[in-house]
């Protein structure tokens, strides 16, 4: 399987062709690109695993939280994109879409 940021502009323009994205959308397509981009570049961040002994439980303890916390922010604001783009999207578009964006978040 490819890491999250592998071939980022040769799977989003695979999404694109398999979307069937019209020039009318064009823009809406640009707007869903970019945040699929940085969503990706997020994801493909270290997690809190360090050298053994570098930190103790506790802190790596905070410091998931605050990465909960902001992944928590990150989908609330995913969500609203998503919403978005879909808005823009014909019914075949939609069931093509979770068909290729859903493994992204985990489902």
């Amino acid at each position: 399987m490819w890491g999250p940021i592998q071939y980022v502009k040769g799977r989003l323009a695979f999404m694109k062709a398999e979307l069937e994205i019209l020039d009318a959308q064009e823009e809406l397509w640009d707007v869903f690109a970019e945040a699929l981009r940085d969503f990706l570049k997020t994801r493909s961040r270290p997690g809190i695993e360090g050298p053994a002994g570098a930190t103790g439980l506790p802190e790596r303890l905070a410091m998931r939280e605050r990465d909960l916390a902001s992944d928590l922010q990150t989908l609330r604001q995913w969500r609203a994109i998503i919403e978005t783009f879909y808005a823009g999207l014909n019914e075949e578009q939609r069931r093509c879409a979770d068909e290729l964006l859903t493994h992204l978040f985990g489902f």
